[in-house]
């Protein structure tokens, strides 16, 4: 059995391994995938097991199989402090003309307000921090806990990107301040500066290979706002696009009828406003499955 193969494969002399079932959702599968995984072995130790069940099951080279991207049933969603993939429920009117490039695998939706913190009127860049880090937490690639505000100001500091009295403020961050941020947790990202709202949609391309190599969120921050890109639906052909667009400025109880109706949508070209510049970090993902 499967659970044998896994005590074979990881036991070390006397030391027998437990071993755990976890059970994932992956692309055109019509059911859940289980796959035995040793207790306490580390990710990194697994990882040839995943490469094998990747080749096994003709998954491309993104993570599927992590221990932290197993699949969350509806009573284990209940017990969740955050809303986790809250995209999965949008859809997208009038959409068979265009095709649809969305984050690949899971976060956590982090806004205005939250965790007892009054942010209102500067906090949103934070928050798209705070989701894009639990995006990195939940496939697995960092294991620390998602950062408060104080702690990203700390890091700031760390870098040398601010003074000390910058911590416990309640100044505004923007792009590049994430990027910096993402770099203290090992991460890398790239900045697109987009110098006028109406030219977005010119972006689309460079949008869709995001999503379809990187599969990561993207902030989008202006002069005063930041919000969070889910995903592009885009038309090759027409230059017709739309993008689904996570709102961190939403201060609304974290309960799904709610934060689904208020706190996120596609939205169109004439979304992002014109005359204002735009800066994108577009974190990257790191290697391996």
């Amino acid at each position: 059995t499967d659970m044998d193969k896994c005590i074979q494969r990881y036991a070390k002399g006397e030391t027998v391994p437990i071993p755990q079932p976890f059970h994932f959702e992956l692309p055109d599968q019509p059911t859940l995938t289980t796959v035995i995984y040793p207790a306490g072995i580390p990710e990194e130790e697994v990882e040839p097991q995943r490469k094998e069940i990747h080749e096994e099951l003709g998954l491309d080279d993104k993570p599927y199989l992590r221990r932290s991207m197993s699949y969350n049933f509806p009573n284990d969603e209940l017990l969740n402090k955050y809303l986790r993939n809250i995209h999965q429920y949008i859809f997208l009117a009038d959409a068979e003309d265009l095709k649809i490039y969305l984050v690949h695998g899971s976060y956590t939706y982090h806004h205005y307000a939250q965790d007892e913190i009054n942010d209102v009127g500067w906090g949103c860049a934070y928050r798209a921090l705070q989701t894009i880090t639990s995006w990195y937490k939940y496939q697995g690639y960092i294991t620390i806990p998602i950062p408060t505000h104080e702690e990203i100001q700390k890091r700031l500091v760390a870098v040398g990107d601010k003074t000390p009295e910058f911590v416990g403020s309640s100044e505004w961050i923007g792009s590049v301040e994430l990027q910096a941020v993402l770099k203290t947790m090992n991460v890398t990202s790239t900045i697109l500066n987009i110098a006028d709202g109406s030219s977005f949609g010119q972006h689309s391309r460079m949008l869709a290979e995001h999503f379809e190599a990187q599969g990561t969120p993207i902030m989008a921050g202006s002069a005063s706002l930041a919000h969070i890109l889910l995903g592009i639906a885009w038309n090759e052909k027409t230059g017709i696009a739309k993008f689904l667009v996570l709102d961190t400025h939403y201060t609304g109880e974290d309960d799904w009828p709610t934060a689904i109706e208020k706190g996120i949508d596609w939205k169109g070209e004439d979304f992002w406003m014109p005359k204002e510049a735009y800066n994108l970090c577009m974190p990257q993902r790191p290697e391996g499955v």
